[in-house]
Formats: C-alpha cells, sequence, structure tokens
C-alpha cells in the first residue's frame, strides 16, 4: 500500500511539475536547430486536427479590418484567411519576453506536418530577454532560448508579433504556402 502511494505521490509531482515546464522540442543536425515546437506550456500536448488549412472565404484585407490588434485578432484573421487550422495550445510566452503566445499544429498537403507558434510584444514594456529575442530575429531569422537556436523566426511588419513557422514538408506547394502565410502574418495591422 506504502509503495502505491509512493508512486501515486510522485506521479502527482512529476505531472505538476511537468505543466510548468518547457519542451525543447527535437534537436536535428549538429548544427543545434530545432525541429520541432520548443515552448509549450504543457509538453506534449498538442493541437490536434487532421483538417487542412481552409481558403477564406472573404478577402483578408476584410477580415484584417474586422479584427482587434490582438493575438487574439491576430489568430482570428490567419484562421479565416486559411493561414493556420484546428485549436490553439496557449504557450510560455514568457520564456521569450512575450506577454502571450499559441501554437497551432495542423495538416496541409501532409499529416499534422505544420507547426505555428504566434507570439504578442508589448513594444512599450520589453524586457531584455524580449529586446534580445526581437533584435535577433530582425538580423537573421533566428533567436537563441534555453540554449537552443529557433530557426524560421518571422516579425511582422509592426514587430509587435512573432511567429515561427515550421513545415517537416519541403515540397513547392508547401513551401508556397509558407510564403503566403508569412507574408499575410507580416502585414497583419502594418501601418
Amino acid at each position: 500500500m506504502k509503495k502505491v502511494l509512493a508512486l501515486a505521490a510522485a506521479a502527482a509531482l512529476l505531472l505538476s511539475i511537468s505543466a510548468c515546464g518547457v519542451d525543447v522540442g527535437t534537436v536535428s543536425g549538429s548544427d543545434g536547430t530545432t525541429s520541432d515546437a520548443i515552448l509549450s506550456s504543457v509538453p506534449g500536448e498538442e493541437s490536434q486536427t487532421g483538417e487542412e488549412s481552409q481558403a477564406p472565404a472573404k478577402d483578408p484585407e476584410e477580415i484584417e479590418a474586422e479584427v482587434d490588434d490582438n493575438l487574439t485578432g491576430l489568430c482570428s484573421f490567419l484562421v479565416q484567411t486559411g493561414g493556420v487550422g484546428g485549436d490553439p495550445v496557449d504557450m510560455a510566452a514568457d520564456f521569450i519576453g512575450a506577454v502571450a503566445g499559441v501554437q497551432y499544429r495542423f495538416s496541409y498537403e501532409g499529416s499534422n506536418n505544420v507547426t505555428v507558434e504566434l507570439y504578442e510584444y508589448d513594444l512599450d514594456n520589453l524586457n531584455d530577454e524580449a529586446q534580445a529575442v526581437l533584435d535577433s530575429v530582425k538580423a537573421n531569422g533566428t533567436f537563441t532560448v534555453i540554449g537552443q537556436e529557433v530557426t524560421d523566426a518571422y516579425l511582422s511588419d509592426s514587430g509587435k508579433y512573432l511567429m515561427i513557422y515550421k513545415d517537416t514538408q519541403t515540397n513547392e506547394q508547401n513551401e508556397l504556402h509558407k510564403q503566403e502565410i508569412v507574408e499575410q502574418f507580416q502585414g497583419f495591422k502594418a501601418e
């Protein structure tokens, strides 16, 4: 009985610790880059959907005009334009100095092959970590967090939002889709 209680207590402790942890993803290659999303408020949890992202029913400019200039508005814009799909999972945004973040995982010309992370920054209150991340992404599209280099990072033209776009499929169709989504993201609420 004591062993069962000890195991149950250890399992509960492990779950409570991991719920606040960081998922550092899978390291690929000798350059230290990660191939999966690296920041997660619940490691191992994915938003899952077998659905492909859908084409927009309205003009992207109309959609953009109808949403607010915040992370919720950005997410709504990208969902409605077919840029992302599935259910968002909250991210541990403070690790990169952001005020909020979400992750989408969905299929596009593959099976659960695209991961998109979106973060919002308060440009009037950037801490040192936030400034370092934003400066690095501006300079070369990468940044380092917890000793891991994150690639495929993009800033919106307003500088308020950060996107990390990973796709395990590298065919021409997927590359074109990525470019389209990056352009829509970068132009969101640009002044």
